[in-house]
């Protein structure tokens, strides 16, 4: 095979977030996706499978590191500190290794990258960058170089939309669907103003509203009905035509790219509607390993207060007027308010002193700590045979729980976290981690007063799963009709091989065989990078609106 790399290879990665073939194969067989058919037709496809759990938060820094969560550090949208049992928001600065747009600057290569979430705040590169997820508004730095942020404000307006899951709940089916459409085209142009300004050798591009229209419609639009779905109802005539939409504009990308770039469309995760909900701190308090306490301790507050600046409070609560009585340096002055939202639905909170384990809340519920003494801050878990013992012992328990409505087992899957995770950030991990059945349950941390088991409903059933989706065709890429395997840190090494470039020591994955000339010869060369973790500034000031995006999404 030839490798593309001798002729001045070009890759464009589309990322479709959340896309997956359960949902997609059968507009494919009925010819409503003709630009995705197109492309498995003269390429080949593979179920991608993501990193655990399936957030975009890990999976997308674990794409374009190449490395898996225990290497890069981020496994949520949040991180657990054991010093005060609360949270903080992760952000592209917590990633702690290099990213692609590093290595292919260190080889002197140009490339471009669109709403790739995790990338916030952006550093310089050699090319363009769009910050996606994560970006606190409007007003921060969210483009580098800076002029590509004025550009796009006058080509195409506001490209930081995203309609909210509360917004297409409350619209008609076609406002819904019209929300989801505006944000994608105007995601569509804004990209292609980059790639037909900017030189690329390599250029990402990623749709989130495929994402936002599967967390909304998926659970009415599959029923019960096993995968692959033929979606039913209003609601899936909400996503058939958003995917018809995503499909015409993917059409648009790969006319201008041409047919000697080689092309990936891949999601960062799968999805999948989960019909009941298991509440893991329940649980664990019913079993005797978790006591509760209703009203927190004083060093426990943080988690329910927020530091915001007087003047933003005084316009939160309506009374902008007041600011005239005040200077601006009063106004700048941070100020503890509630974060009303957690307080009502956490009313109580663990004693500490008296809490064995706990569900990890930075992950969402897939995952249990142990209260473990001289890492926790009230830890009382002895280190060594009472912790082996107590991991083995909860998920023995795990193994045997089930449904009592039905009888049928819950979990899946149990693991220590040294079964999933390697490297130097391993010691930011829980001690457990768990998956169920079937993708049957969304794990919460807390449901008052409605038991360990309940009903997802509508709001709630749409939920990611492992398995995206990955489809190559271009120049060194040999058709078939089979459905392969890959995973997701494996993009990365190969897109670098098709560029010429050889897979960095410290990634995890490997180029993938019949994507690329996986032999060991390159036409470039580029020295390892480093790329040191550091906290922006910003992101600290607008940690209150990315919360609230997290929150309706259902991630935090």
């Amino acid at each position: 095979m030839t490798s593309p790399a001798s002729v001045d290879a070009r890759v464009l990665v589309i990322g479709l977030d959340g896309a997956s073939f359960d949902i997609l194969d059968p507009l494919l067989e009925d010819g409503l996706l003709p630009n995705l058919a197109a492309l498995c037709q003269r390429g080949k496809r593979a179920v991608l499978e993501t990193v655990y759990p399936p957030i975009s938060a890990a999976a997308w820094p674990s794409f374009y590191t190449g490395t898996g969560p225990g290497k890069h550090g981020v496994f949520a949208f949040e991180r657990f500190d054991p010093a005060t049992y609360g949270e903080t928001l992760i952000n592209a600065s917590t990633v702690a290794m290099p990213a692609v747009w590093d290595v292919l600057t260190a080889a002197g290569m140009d490339s471009v990258y669109f709403n790739m979430p995790v990338t916030y705040p952006p550093r310089p590169l050699q090319g363009a960058l769009v910050t996606g997820m994560l970006t606190p508004s409007e007003a921060s730095k969210w483009a580098y170089p800076p002029v590509v942020k004025d550009e796009l404000a006058t080509i195409v307006g506001n490209v930081r939309i995203r309609p909210s899951l509360r917004s297409l709940f409350r619209s008609t089916p076609n406002g819904a669907l019209q929300k989801l459409n505006r944000c994608a085209q105007a995601h569509q142009r804004a990209a292609l103003h980059l790639l037909t300004t900017r030189p690329w050798r390599l250029a990402v591009v990623v749709f989130d509203t495929s994402d936002s229209a599967q967390h909304a419609f998926i659970g009415p639009a599959t029923r019960d009905e096993p995968p692959p779905w033929r979606l039913q109802g209003e609601a899936g005539r909400i996503l058939t035509q958003h995917y018809q939409r995503l499909d015409s504009l993917v059409g648009g990308l790969l006319a201008e790219a041409g047919e000697d770039c080689t092309v990936l469309v891949m999601s960062d995760h799968g999805a999948c509607a989960r019909r009941r909900t298991f509440v893991t701190n329940e649980w664990l308090a019913q079993a005797g390993y978790l006591r509760w306490q209703w009203l927190p301790r004083a060093k426990d507050a943080p988690y329910l207060w927020r530091k915001r600046l007087l003047g933003k409070q005084l316009a939160a609560l309506r009374l902008g007027w007041l600011a005239q009585f005040f200077s601006q340096k009063r106004l700048n002055r941070e100020i503890a308010t509630p974060r009303w939202g957690r307080m009502l639905r956490s009313p109580r909170a663990p004693n500490w002193l008296a809490t064995r384990a706990f569900a990890d809340p930075a992950f969402g519920s897939h995952a249990i700590r142990i209260n473990l003494r001289g890492r926790e801050r009230d830890g009382i878990v002895e280190p060594g045979a009472e912790y082996e013992g107590l991991r083995d012992e909860i998920a023995m328990k795990l193994r045997e729980l089930v449904d009592p409505v039905d009888g049928r087992r819950v979990i899946e899957n149990v693991w220590r976290r040294e079964e999933l995770y390697n490297g130097p950030e391993l010691h930011r991990t829980p001690d457990l981690l768990f998956s169920f059945v079937a993708d049957r349950y969304v794990p919460l941390n807390h449901q008052i007063g409605r038991g360990i088991f309940g009903d997802a409903g509508r709001t709630r059933s749409g939920q990611h799963s492992s398995r995206g989706i990955l489809i190559g065709a271009g120049p060194g890429i040999q058709p078939t009709e089979l459905v392969g395997q890959a995973h997701i840190t494996a993009l990365a090494p190969t897109i670098l091989r098709i560029l010429g470039i050889a897979t960095p020591h410290y990634m995890d994955g490997e180029p993938l065989e019949g994507y690329c000339d996986t032999s060991p010869q390159v036409t470039a060369a580029c020295q390892d990078v480093e790329v040191s973790a550091r906290q922006a500034p910003e992101a600290a000031q607008a940690d209150e609106q990315i919360l609230k995006r997290l929150e309706d999404l259902g991630y935090l």
